[in-house]
């Protein structure tokens, strides 16, 4: 009795064990009740979009901030680069004066 008993519980061993590698090369191979896992599929996949997502607003703002702010570093660049400039500029012409 004890024999047969070792032998059943030494079959189910092996079932496990021959389950286990299946689905370990499922695993790895991505495959997940049959769809590969994390793949879009329309059949089975609905996707819900909100037509006035407060989050893709608040992002599409900063971005237009982010840009605001490059343009309006390179413009203050250009205004100072102009004002060294107008300086330079100003401290030649002041030696230059016109007499009657």
């Amino acid at each position: 009795m004890l024999v047969r008993r070792l032998e059943e519980q030494t079959n189910e061993v092996e079932m496990l064990k021959e389950k286990v590698r299946h689905l370990e090369e499922r695993i790895k191979n991505n495959d997940v009740d049959g769809d590969k896992y994390n793949q879009y599929n329309r059949e089975t996949t609905r996707v819900l979009e909100l037509n006035d997502d407060h989050t893709a607003r608040n992002y599409a703002i900063r971005s237009d901030l982010d840009e605001i702010r490059n343009e309006n570093k390179q413009l203050e660049l250009k205004l100072e680069e102009l004002r060294k400039k107008a300086q330079k500029y100003k401290k030649q012409t002041t030696y230059l004066t016109y007499d009657r």
